[in-house]
């Protein structure tokens, strides 16, 4: 070992390197393989034969995930849970860094990170979703559970504990689940939250359900989504309910609102009318 750390023929060491490990030398053959820069075999060595704290000071010189896994793992064992953490980021096993800040670093806002940009798996979303609902919070249990596509799971929670908004909030931009948006629907009609049930029925496509709860939701809001909906939908059944609704109702902006109807639809002539009584009314006030 002597002489063969002098010289300076990288093919001469790795022979020697072969021929200990052959040998049944291999801490010998390890530390010679370092020499001709085979720092994976060395470390591969190293780690057979639990001489980790050798195989750890090659880190830097590592690239393979499996030898960095295996690493991560020892340093697991170990309890040394920071130098684990760094250790299968190296090797890109973000599952694993993933639960290590959950499970021993209590750090979910940087296992929420590492999820969101490197890696959006079931298996990690379902670990976020067991992290929080184990610290009894609802709200980020139902996120997570939809991350990891676990509607039904997902809903009943919201079901249960009056977190409906979270749930309904993951599906408002996406327009292909209707039967979800149905379900959100006649949940929130069950609660009299009429405009939200209006909202969700009109996105599954029921327009005259959506009709009627916006009109039983009676406020600005909703009115407005409402005049929104038929105007772009140009249904005459639509048409004639909520005219019918504006024209018959106490409902103090109902005069407004019938124009705006009547711009959507094209109907200027009408539009200008109202708009022309609402203005007088105003100059007899004043």
């Amino acid at each position: 070992m002597s002489l063969a750390q002098e010289l300076l023929d990288k093919n001469l060491i790795l022979e020697i390197a072969n021929l200990c490990e052959n040998l049944n030398f291999p801490l010998e053959a390890a530390n010679l393989y370092q020499l001709t820069n085979m720092y994976e075999k060395a470390a591969t060595i190293f780690i057979q034969m639990k001489h980790f704290k050798s195989a750890e000071a090659l880190i830097d010189k590592i690239k393979s995930p499996k030898l960095l896994q295996q690493l991560a793992r020892m340093k697991e064992a170990e309890k040394l849970y920071k130098d684990a953490e760094s250790a299968y980021e190296l090797a890109g096993d973000w599952e694993s860094v993933i639960r290590i800040n959950l499970k021993y670093l209590d750090n979910p806002i940087k296992a929420r990170d590492i999820l969101m940009l490197r890696c959006k798996t079931e298996t990690a979303a379902l670990m976020m979703s067991d992290y929080y609902e184990s610290k009894g919070k609802k709200k980020e249990t139902i996120e997570y559970k939809l991350i990891a596509k676990r509607y039904e799971e997902a809903f009943t929670i919201a079901q249960s504990y009056n977190e409906m908004d979270t749930y309904a909030e993951f599906f408002i931009k996406d327009n292909k689940n209707i039967e979800e948006f149905k379900k959100i629907a006649q949940y929130y009609e069950g609660k009299n939250l009429f405009g939200k049930s209006g909202l969700f029925y009109e996105k599954s496509g029921n327009y005259q359900k959506a009709l009627r709860m916006y009109i039983k939701g009676m406020n600005d809001e909703y009115l407005e989504k409402a005049v929104e909906m038929v105007g772009n939908v140009k249904d005459n059944t639509l048409i004639n309910e909520l005219i019918e609704y504006f024209l018959t109702s106490s409902f103090e902006n109902g005069p407004h609102y019938l124009t705006r109807l009547y711009v959507l639809l094209g109907n200027f002539k009408q539009a200008c009318e109202i708009a022309i009584n609402l203005a007088a009314q105003v100059i007899f006030k004043y």
